[in-house]
C-alpha cells in the first residue's frame, strides 16, 4: 500500500516564484478572495492532531486569497503569533506528489510536516501519511494528525466539493467511514444532496443520496458508487 512506502524529502518549492496555473491568472490579479472565487462557502479547513512541538498547525486554515492554488490544488494559510508576538503565516500546498507545511512563502526550504500524496485536497490525504523532520534528516510518522473540514452540513448549508476535497468520495470517506453523511452541492449542476445510500434518517433526506465522481464530474446513486461505479469504472484498487 502507499502508506508503507518510505518517506524523503524533496525540497519545497519557494511559493513566491513558483508557476500558478494560467486559469488562475485572472483572479489573482484582480486580488479577488476565495469567497468572490466560489472556493469557500460554509466550511473550514481545520487540522488536528499535531503533536506538542507543532501545535501552531492545529486550528482552522484558510483558503489563500492571493493564490488559491498551487499546481492546481488548493493552497491554505494560518496566520498567529508565536510565543514572543512575532507575526507568522504558515502555508499548506502540494506540490510534485507531496502536501507541504512551511513556515513562510520563501521558507528557506524549511519543511513544518509533509505527506507523499496526489490527492487532491489535504482533506482526504490519508492521515498515515503525514510525517515531521528529524534533527538526523530523517521523517517521523505524525499517526494523529489531519486535515478535516467542518461546518454546518445540513441541506440549507451544504459543503461545496472544493471544501470537502473533489476527490472526497473515492478518498475521504475510508477514513470516515461508510456511514458518514454529508450535504454538498454538486459542481456540475449545482444541486443539493446529500451522501446517504438510502432515504430516512436524522436531517430530512426524503430521497435517496448521491456521490460526486470527480474523474466523471457527475454525481451518481450513492447506495451503487461503491460496488458499481467505482468497481466497475475506475478501480478504486488503484488509486493511491
Amino acid at each position: 500500500s502507499s502508506s508503507a512506502k518510505p518517506f524523503s524529502w524533496p525540497r519545497a518549492p519557494c511559493l513566491l516564484s513558483h508557476s500558478l496555473p494560467n486559469t488562475m491568472e485572472t483572479a489573482l490579479n484582480s486580488a479577488a478572495t476565495a469567497h468572490a472565487l466560489g472556493l469557500v462557502r460554509h466550511g473550514r479547513l481545520t487540522a488536528r492532531g499535531a503533536p506538542a512541538s507543532l501545535d501552531t498547525l492545529n486550528g482552522d486554515w484558510e483558503r489563500c486569497p492571493r493564490s488559491p492554488y498551487v499546481e492546481e490544488r488548493p493552497h491554505y494559510v494560518k496566520r498567529g503569533a508565536n510565543a514572543k508576538g512575532a507575526a507568522f503565516e504558515m502555508h499548506l500546498f502540494y506540490s510534485h506528489g507531496h502536501w507541504y507545511v512551511t513556515p513562510s512563502a520563501t521558507h528557506g526550504g524549511v519543511v513544518l510536516c509533509g505527506a507523499r500524496s496526489d490527492s487532491l485536497s489535504p482533506t482526504t490525504v490519508d492521515a498515515k501519511q503525514w510525517h515531521q523532520p528529524t534533527a538526523a534528516g530523517g521523517a517521523a510518522p505524525m499517526p494523529e494528525f489531519e486535515f478535516t473540514c467542518d461546518g454546518p452540513n445540513t441541506e440549507d448549508e451544504p459543503f461545496l466539493m472544493e471544501e470537502l476535497g473533489r476527490d472526497f468520495f473515492l478518498r475521504g470517506t475510508k477514513r470516515l467511514g461508510a456511514r458518514h453523511v454529508v450535504w454538498f452541492k454538486c459542481p456540475a449542476t449545482g444541486e443539493t444532496y446529500h451522501s446517504a445510500a438510502k432515504p430516512g434518517g436524522s436531517g430530512g433526506r426524503a430521497k435517496p443520496g448521491k456521490r460526486y465522481c470527480h474523474l466523471c464530474n457527475k454525481c451518481f446513486s450513492a447506495n451503487n458508487f461503491s460496488h458499481q461505479h467505482l468497481a466497475n469504472l475506475h478501480r478504486p484498487g488503484k488509486i493511491d
